[in-house]
């Protein structure tokens, strides 16, 4: 198969308890993980703001970021916002338009089922090519999670990431063209699609005004951050 890439060949394949124990509620406010925890020191503690989170508003529909994590744990160095906007081939704003079927990668004999989330970009933040996805739809791979041994299907179907990642959610993505990294680009997509990667720090998501890491829980310099705008923010400032 094509090389992986560098997040992603980090990634531990997560058995069926570990994909059942790494969905949160769907208040998507789930305590952070022991290896989160640990990395950690005193000083990011202390960096992040005393107040308190904004409260969802009442006409929000929760997010789910449990199903974003299906496809397992990371080993990584979680990067600072600004080191992320310089690594980024793209960095956006962007609203989840739907997620429908993908395609399915072989990772030593293994089947590694994928979906695609559909994104309309509503603001370009920067990036190396800040031009890329001329036509503002861009999509991301997102992996399903372990195959059952039982009934031969991935742990997370297609209906339970529509409910856990409602249409509508906001998103600040800093993601790289993956496309060559992917050996079995589905066939359904029009010819020249480009697929674009932010594991497993580059996905961020505002739950009902509260910004939450995709992929992993929000750490380091990530924590000063209670909301997409006070990102936002911290990424246009001089």
């Amino acid at each position: 198969m094509a090389p992986l890439h560098a997040s992603r060949a980090r990634l531990t394949v997560a058995t069926a308890t570990t994909a059942v124990t790494a969905v949160l509620t769907l208040t998507g406010c789930g305590t952070e993980s022991g290896r989160a925890a640990d990395q950690r020191d005193s000083a990011e503690v202390s960096a992040a703001p005393a107040t308190t989170p904004p409260s969802p508003t009442a006409d929000c529909r929760p997010v789910d970021v449990g199903a974003l994590r299906a496809g397992g744990a990371y080993d990584y160095e979680p990067r600072t916002p600004a080191q992320a906007l310089a690594e980024s081939d793209l960095v956006v704003v962007a609203t989840l338009v739907r997620i429908v079927d993908g395609f399915e990668q072989r990772d030593d004999g293994d089947r590694v089922p994928y979906l695609i989330a559909e994104l309309s970009i509503t603001e370009r933040i920067g990036g190396r090519h800040p031009a890329a996805v001329p036509d503002d739809l861009l999509r991301m791979p997102i992996p399903q999670g372990s195959i059952s041994v039982e009934s031969g299907e991935p742990s997370f179907d297609l209906e339970r990431f529509r409910s856990a990642l409602p249409a509508g959610t906001r998103m600040l993505l800093f993601v790289n063209d993956a496309t060559a990294e992917y050996d079995s680009p589905p066939p359904t997509l029009p010819e020249g699609t480009r697929l674009y990667d932010g594991r497993p720090d580059g996905v961020l998501v505002d739950n009902c005004g509260v910004l939450v890491g995709g992929h992993d829980d929000l750490m380091g310099a990530w924590r000063s951050h209670r909301t997409l705008g006070d990102l936002r923010a911290d990424l246009a400032a001089p």
